[in-house]
């Protein structure tokens, strides 16, 4: 899986028809020269190398279960490392779409989206293997993976963690904090975060949209 924070390439599960839940979960490719076979199933119901996904969390990887939707072929894709990218090519019979256009191979990098119609779609990107510990933000307000966490905030990777401990950070501090970010990104959803996690939980929290105040204030 990869050694310290040296970014690897991998594919992000963004949707699973048959497990709404496996979203963000991440696949590395294999090492370059080798290939593994993405499908249903596992690794004891065939000699082939499978590729296997792992929830990501700080300080921990976990292996997730073989992929097990109905439509997916056992023998999907074939996925292989090359350069910067993963090579990837069609085995089943789900059609495959990278960025939106059906193919039987491609290689795809940082960016692109691969689709097994009806079934699974995924990311490719670039990403340290593993997520630094928390240093601030406590492991009982985590939550389950792939669902909200005490806060309220939704995400798995990790710049959805940094940002929680960011917040908790902001939170011990005892002092004024400034949240930024356009409109829409959740500016007050931190703000809230903060105060729940500070000494001052018990007190109101105040929300108030600037535009709305009186100009002479």
């Amino acid at each position: 899986m990869g050694n310290g924070d040296e970014a690897v390439t991998m594919l992000v599960i963004a949707w699973c028809a048959s497990s709404p839940s496996r979203v963000g979960e991440i696949t590395v490719a294999p090492p370059e020269g080798s290939a593994h076979v993405l499908g249903r199933g596992d690794e004891s119901e065939g000699n082939e190398a499978r590729v296997r996904f792992f929830r990501q969390r700080p300080g921990v990887l976990e292996p997730a279960p073989p992929l097990d939707g109905q439509g997916l072929s056992r023998r999907q894709l074939v996925v292989r490392a090359h350069g910067d990218g993963i090579d990837i090519e069609r085995l089943g019979q789900c059609a495959l779409r990278v960025n939106g256009r059906e193919v039987d191979s491609a290689h795809v990098v940082a960016g692109d989206v691969v689709e097994v119609r009806r079934e699974l779609v995924m990311l490719c990107v670039r990403r340290a293997p593993r997520i630094a510990q928390m240093r601030h933000f406590a492991r009982e307000a985590y939550g389950e993976f792939g669902a909200p966490d005490r806060l309220g905030i939704l995400g798995e990777s990790p710049a959805v963690w940094e940002l929680r401990d960011a917040i908790a950070f902001a939170a011990k501090a005892g002092t004024h904090a400034l949240i930024v970010g356009e409109s829409g990104t959740g500016k007050e959803l931190a703000a809230r975060g903060a105060h729940q996690l500070s000494t001052r939980a018990a007190g109101p929290f105040v929300a108030r949209n600037a535009a709305t105040l009186p100009t002479g204030l």
